[in-house]
């Protein structure tokens, strides 16, 4: 078994492969190399220090290195279904620290959804701690008659969530993620009601929730505003945050849940 660089392959040979590696998994899910390009210029995946398992010379697994200075992140792992219960995954997990430590990394973080029990207990043989649990929360579309809720610079939005937020975010939408989201199209945009603020970002007809802080009262009063647009999706939330709770009164639903785990590297 090799592991080799992500930068030996296409991004077409990488996407068929990750949505391969997600067969039959808790959450599957079909990659392209849209989305390929999207996460390694939204995300800072760094290919040269991805991995991609290869036996016989046949690609069989791979594992993502997120990278922001000291901090990293397990940007996706998976192995295809013929080769699963073979240590592979365990290969990986562990060639990738090799490299965020190669890379000068001060700590791993990673989310594993909190059924998988199997990679729950893999991540802990190898050093990982929960640290906390996510929810991925999805609200209906729905008219609504509260106001209150106001468009509002993007810049304006970040300052009062940066002044408000309960908890550090997760790297999918941390700030530097924002950023990143800022250069792309649709941009973000934002709204204010009260001393919450959110960010969100508009593709087809689904809202996803970027950031969001404020108490709940005002959060859900931006929520009201925002799902009479259409239905609004909130990706790793601090389970009993204030947002997270915010998006329960409003009638969310809870569809997936997820440990988030660190392991530190110095």
């Amino acid at each position: 078994m090799q592991l080799r660089p992500s930068t030996e392959f296409s991004h077409g040979e990488l996407a068929s492969l990750f949505t391969a590696a997600y067969e039959g998994y808790f959450v599957p899910f079909s990659v392209d190399e849209t989305t390929i390009q999207f996460m390694v210029d939204v995300f800072d995946l760094e290919p040269a220090r991805s991995l991609v398992a290869v036996h016989d010379g046949v690609p069989v697994g791979l594992a993502n290195l997120g990278r922001r200075g000291a901090r990293t992140w397990l940007g996706g792992v998976g192995v295809v279904v013929t080769r699963r219960r073979e240590g592979i995954g365990e290969l990986l997990t562990r060639g990738l620290l090799e490299q965020a430590d190669a890379a000068g990394a001060a700590a791993m973080a990673l989310e594993v959804i909190v059924e998988n029990r199997a990679a729950i207990s893999l991540y802990e043989k190898l050093g990982f701690v929960r640290t906390r649990e996510l929810e991925v929360l999805s609200l209906a579309a729905g008219e609504s008659t509260v106001e209150g809720a106001e468009t509002a610079p993007v810049d304006v939005a970040r300052s009062l969530i940066r002044a408000h937020r309960d908890a550090d975010e997760p790297w999918q939408r941390d700030d530097d993620t924002v950023d990143r989201l800022l250069r792309r199209d649709p941009a973000p945009q934002a709204m204010v009601a009260g001393g919450a603020a959110a960010v969100y970002r508009v593709t087809g007809d689904n809202i996803g929730l970027v950031q969001a802080a404020g108490d709940e009262h005002d959060l859900g009063t931006i929520l009201a505003s925002l799902r009479a647009r259409g239905p609004v999706s909130a990706l790793n939330y601090p389970a009993g945050g204030e947002v997270a709770r915010a998006l329960r009164s409003a009638g969310a639903d809870v569809s997936l849940r997820q440990y988030e785990m660190v392991k530190p590297l110095v």
